[in-house]
């Protein structure tokens, strides 16, 4: 009997985990089903498009240079790193590092592959 409870134990311990870790990234709270022989988690991801204040929410202030990248995205979402280097007169490596950081943000997301994709700013 100790044997199952520690299993029991176990599973559970493993549950708080789960729950915890999807809490701290902002998702929808989920939902936990007891079943005969096991324990169902369903873990909804969250529509960050309709979170405007997600930024302030993290403590997250976008730089001058991040408003700027995606100032040039919402002008043409086709727009190619170097081009956006020399029109804001900086380093590819800044705007790569700085496209970086918004799409940690949810900020921006490409869309398709490097060469025929485009850029989509989310929020």
């Amino acid at each position: 009997m100790f044997k199952e409870m520690w299993l029991i134990e176990k599973y559970w311990s493993w549950v708080k985990r789960a729950v915890d870790w999807v809490i701290s990234y902002w998702l929808p709270k989920p939902v936990i089903r007891e079943l005969v022989w096991w324990i169902e988690v369903s873990i909804f991801s969250s529509d960050f498009k309709n979170n405007e204040k997600l930024g302030e929410k993290l403590g997250e202030k976008l730089g001058e240079n991040q408003k700027l990248i995606l100032s040039s995205i919402k002008d043409n979402p086709n727009i190619t790193i170097p081009e956006m280097a020399k029109k804001l007169n900086i380093s590819t490596t800044a705007i790569e590092n700085n496209i970086a950081k918004l799409k940690s943000l949810w900020k921006l997301k490409r869309i398709g592959p490097d060469k025929w994709g485009y850029w989509e700013v989310v929020g």
